[in-house]
C-alpha cells in the first residue's frame, strides 16, 4: 500500500494532469522555417508568433504551495512611472518601433537611395514608367520626355547641330585622339594579335591636335590612364560593383582626364551626390532628385573683376546664399551648367534619365526667375547619363514653364581604349559649350554684366 500523499504532492500531481499537450514535431518546424525564411512579411509575423509561442510554451513551474503562499508577502504592482521606464528600456534593448514614412527621393549612388522600407512604399509611385506620364500632363511645370529625333519640329536647331557632332564623335571619331599618341599606338598594334584587335579602330583620321587638353595629360601618360580606366570598368562590370564603386574607380578618373576638379580653369567639375534641390525650385508633383556630378563655371577664372561682386549680390538675394537651384555649399558661388547622372550596369537607365530631367527642370525654373524673358535665348541645356560603360548625351529645353527632356545619343563607352577616347571627346565638346555658349549668356542675362552690345 502506497504511502499517503502530502498536500504539496497532491497539488503537484493535479497540476501535472492539467498541462495541455502542445508538442510540435521537429519536421514541422523545419518545413515552416524553410518555406518562410525568404518572406520578409512572414519573418515579421513569425517574430510576433514566436514571442507568443515562447510565452505559451515555456517550462511551467508548479504552483506555490498554499502553506508557503500564505506566508509570502504579495508583490506590489508597478507604478505608472515604473511602467513607462520599462517601456523605454524595452525600446532601448532593440525591440522594433513602428517605422516612420520617408519623403521619396530619387538618388544616384546606392548609398543614398531609398531605404528598404521607403522603397516598398514608394517604388510604384516613383518609377519612371509611372512618373513621366504624370509629369507630362501636369497642369503646371510639365516635364515631358521625347526621343532625340532630328526631324522633330520642337528640336532646336542648335541642339540638332550638337547631336550631329556627338554622333560623329561616337561614330568614326575624327580627330579625337591627340596626334602625339600615334607612334605609340602604331607600335602597340604590331606587338601582338590581341593588340592589333584592341587598337584596330585607331585609323589615321582619328588623330588630331590636343589643343583643348592640358599638356601634362596629352602625352603617353594619357594612354596609360585610358587603359587603366578600361581595366577598371571591365572589373567593375565583372564583379557587379555598385554605383559608388563605378563613380570612384571609373567615372571620376575619366572626368579627371578632361576636366579639372581644382579651381584652376574656367570650367571644372565636382562630385555632388548629396546635393538636394532647394524646395523653392522643385517642380510640382515630382520627388526630389540628385545627380552624381556637376560641371560648373569658376567666375574667378574669367578675368573680369566685376564678376565677384555680381555673384556675391546674387547669393545675397537667395535664402540659401547660392547662385544655384541646390544649397550644396561647394557650388554656392559657381554656376552649374551641365550635370551628369550615373548608374551601374543593371538597366537603371530610365531612372537616371528621370533624375536628370527633374534636376534640370528645377535648374530651368531658377534660371527663368533670374533671366526673365532672356531665358528664351538659352535654347537648351545638355546633360550626360552614364549607364555602366555607355556615355550618353541628353538635353532639356524650356518654354512657357514646361520642360522637354530629349533622350539620348550614345557617344562613348569604357569597354575599349577607342570608346574611352570617344567619351572623353564628348565631354570636351560639352566643356566647350559651357565656355562658349552658357557662360556668356549667364554673365549677360543672369549676372546682368556686359557686353553692352547685346543687352537683355
Amino acid at each position: 500500500m502506497s504511502a499517503p500523499l502530502f498536500r504539496e504532492e497532491q497539488s503537484i500531481v493535479a497540476w501535472l494532469d492539467r498541462i495541455p499537450s502542445t508538442t510540435e514535431t521537429a519536421t514541422e518546424r523545419t518545413t515552416l522555417q524553410r518555406d518562410d525564411d525568404d518572406d520578409p512579411q512572414h519573418q515579421f509575423q513569425a517574430q510576433s508568433k514566436k514571442r507568443k509561442h515562447d510565452s505559451n510554451h515555456r517550462l511551467l513551474s508548479p504552483p506555490i504551495s498554499l502553506d508557503n503562499s500564505e506566508n509570502m508577502a504579495q508583490t506590489p504592482s508597478r507604478t505608472p512611472k515604473k511602467r513607462k521606464t520599462d517601456a523605454v528600456n524595452s525600446d532601448a534593448d532593440g525591440n522594433e518601433r513602428t517605422p516612420r514614412p520617408q519623403i521619396p527621393t530619387l538618388s544616384g549612388s546606392d548609398g543614398r537611395s531609398f531605404s528598404s522600407a521607403s522603397q516598398s512604399q514608394h517604388s510604384n509611385q516613383s518609377s519612371p514608367s509611372r512618373l513621366f506620364p504624370q509629369l507630362s500632363i501636369s497642369p503646371e511645370a510639365r516635364l515631358e520626355r521625347i526621343p532625340m529625333d532630328l526631324r522633330h519640329p520642337d528640336l532646336p536647331r542648335e541642339l540638332a547641330s550638337l547631336i550631329v557632332e556627338m554622333q560623329g564623335i561616337g561614330g568614326g571619331g575624327q580627330g579625337i585622339v591627340p596626334i602625339g599618341l600615334k607612334p605609340t599606338i602604331d607600335r602597340l598594334k604590331q606587338e601582338s594579335l590581341v593588340n592589333g584587335d584592341l587598337y584596330s579602330q585607331f585609323y589615321d583620321y582619328v588623330y588630331g591636335p590636343a589643343d583643348d587638353l592640358p599638356s601634362v595629360k596629352a602625352g603617353d601618360g594619357l594612354l596609360d590612364n585610358v587603359i587603366r580606366t578600361v581595366d577598371m570598368a571591365v572589373d567593375c562590370d565583372k564583379t557587379s560593383q555598385d554605383e559608388t564603386g563605378w563613380n570612384h574607380l571609373v567615372h571620376t578618373p575619366l572626368l579627371d582626364l578632361v576636366l579639372d576638379r581644382l579651381p584652376r580653369s574656367l570650367v571644372g567639375f565636382v562630385p555632388c551626390m548629396n546635393a538636394n534641390i532647394a524646395a523653392r525650385w522643385r517642380i510640382p508633383g515630382a520627388p526630389g532628385a540628385r545627380v552624381d556630378y556637376a560641371m560648373f563655371i569658376n567666375p574667378d577664372k574669367d578675368g573680369d573683376p566685376g564678376l565677384h561682386d555680381a555673384v556675391e549680390h546674387l547669393q545675397q538675394d537667395t535664402p540659401d546664399a547660392t547662385v544655384n537651384h541646390t544649397p550644396f555649399i561647394p557650388l554656392s558661388s559657381r554656376p552649374i551648367g551641365i550635370s551628369l547622372e550615373t548608374k551601374r550596369q543593371d538597366g537603371a537607365g530610365d531612372k537616371a534619365v528621370l533624375q536628370i530631367g527633374i534636376w534640370q527642370a528645377s535648374q530651368w525654373k531658377l534660371l527663368s526667375k533670374r533671366a526673365g524673358e532672356a531665358i528664351e535665348e538659352l535654347s537648351f541645356i545638355p546633360g550626360i547619363v552614364v549607364e555602366g560603360h555607355q556615355w550618353k548625351l541628353v538635353a532639356t529645353t524650356h518654354k512657357g514653364g514646361n520642360t522637354i527632356l530629349w533622350t539620348s545619343q550614345v557617344f562613348g563607352n569604357t569597354l575599349s581604349p577607342f570608346g574611352t577616347f570617344q567619351a572623353m571627346a564628348g565631354v570636351r565638346r560639352l566643356r566647350r559649350w559651357m565656355a562658349e555658349v552658357y557662360w556668356p549668356w549667364y554673365k549677360r542675362c543672369v549676372l546682368k554684366q556686359e557686353p553692352q552690345a547685346a543687352p537683355c
